[in-house]
């Protein structure tokens, strides 16, 4: 996998796990993003951070969050259907319900989808 991020040269580019845990970064995004790697608890997971932490945001233009909240809750929707009655799974979305009321919104809206890939505008700092 490492490999393969490195022969994009300086195409900033990282691989995410189902649940948006960063596996793998090339070494132009770490400098782009900073090392998303090594985080621990639900901060590994992106919906959680773009749900609870408001820097996470910051880091995407304002005209993008709606799009992105949608989708990362679709993503995990779908995500939830494929591992039925993962507990890794169903704990994130009880953590994420208890802890945003925005989450809980989307949530009831049923919307489903698989997240392929996405380009990403810069915007100073780093992503969440």
């Amino acid at each position: 996998m490492l490999r393969v991020l490195d022969l994009l040269g300086d195409t900033p580019a990282l691989v995410m796990s189902d649940l948006g845990e960063v596996l793998a970064q090339n070494r132009a995004g770490l400098l782009v993003a900073g090392d998303l790697r090594g985080r621990t608890g639900d901060r590994r997971y992106l919906a959680h951070r773009w749900f609870t932490e408001p820097a996470t945001r910051a880091a995407h233009p304002p005209e993008e969050h709606d799009q992105q909240a949608r989708q990362l809750v679709a993503d995990l929707r779908a995500t939830a259907g494929r591992r039925s009655g993962d507990e890794e799974v169903t704990g994130l979305i009880g953590r994420l319900a208890a802890a945003s009321d925005e989450f809980r919104y989307r949530w009831a809206e049923h919307e489903v989808a698989v997240r392929r890939a996405r380009a990403r505008r810069p915007r100073g700092g780093p992503v969440g």
